[in-house]
């Protein structure tokens, strides 16, 4: 105890030394930028090791879910029991112009789309795995259309505007930017005090309601914006709608599931 007080001691004495400390600063000042550059350098090295990891196993898991063994992108979810489920919603940017000669609207809108395929439930280190277009190529995704459009087009600046979230529990959402021109039957006996009620169907361009359902997702399933603003109409109100449509294939009738918003608008006095 006591030869361990002396050399504290000793040690104290020498480093009130004007040279010593000098000497220790020459040091530092030397061979800590060195030693700051080796720590990030280890400290860059583990970082980016962690990424390849986790690259990797995304990689992987990605290869394992969609082999050709397991996946078939063909077939729809759940085939053989209950219809697949799909939730739309749609957040509308713009709207107009609305042509009262040709009775046809147009609009930019996100149309999004979500349903389950327990094929692609997974365990991992991500709670969602985010993938861009490429990715729409190997999985199913239902073959909805508009039933009154005219012409749609995808926006593809700078790549195409869609992308796709897969959930670990198989859940899928699908988004992208469309402009829809689709058709709007007119009554204007009433004009210039007419309203009118434009309406856009979506379903299935193939599959019955058996093996496809469509619902909105949630009472607010079609949204605009506040600066969303007509050039001669006002928006009046918003509705949503769900019907079965029969469609005749040869001798047989299928019934399709449909949904149909209508968009109420009142043309502005003045």
């Amino acid at each position: 105890m006591t030869d361990t007080w002396g050399n504290v001691m000793s040690t104290a004495r020498r480093r009130s030394n004007p040279l010593f400390l000098l000497s220790v600063e020459i040091i530092y000042r030397q061979f800590m930028p060195f030693i700051w550059f080796i720590m990030a350098f280890f400290i860059s090295v583990g970082a980016h090791s962690t990424e390849l990891q986790k690259l990797s196993n995304t990689t992987y898991l990605l290869d394992t879910l969609l082999s050709e063994d397991k996946y078939d992108r063909r077939i729809r979810p759940g085939i053989g029991g209950d219809p697949t489920v799909i939730q739309t919603d749609i957040e509308i940017r713009s709207f107009g112009p609305i042509s009262e000669t040709e009775m046809i609207y147009s609009m930019d809108c996100y149309f999004r789309q979500t349903w389950y395929d327990k094929r692609l439930r997974f365990h991992a280190h991500k709670d969602v795995l985010s993938m861009d277009w490429k990715f729409l190529q190997k999985v199913w995704i239902p073959d909805t259309f508009f039933l009154n459009g005219k012409s749609s087009y995808l926006h593809k600046v700078t790549v195409p505007n869609k992308f796709i979230r897969l959930r670990k529990d198989g859940q899928l959402k699908y988004s992208m930017r469309l402009t829809v021109k689709a058709s709007c039957p007119m009554h204007l006996r009433k004009y210039p005090l007419d309203t009118q009620a434009c309406p856009l169907e979506i379903g299935s361009y193939a599959y019955p309601i058996q093996d496809v359902l469509y619902e909105w997702k949630g009472d607010k399933a079609v949204s605009r914006s506040d600066d969303v603003v007509l050039s001669q109409y006002d928006f009046v109100n918003i509705t949503l709608k769900h019907r079965d449509n029969v469609v005749k294939i040869g001798d047989r009738e299928d019934r399709r599931s449909v949904l149909v918003v209508h968009f109420v608008i009142r043309r502005r006095r003045g």
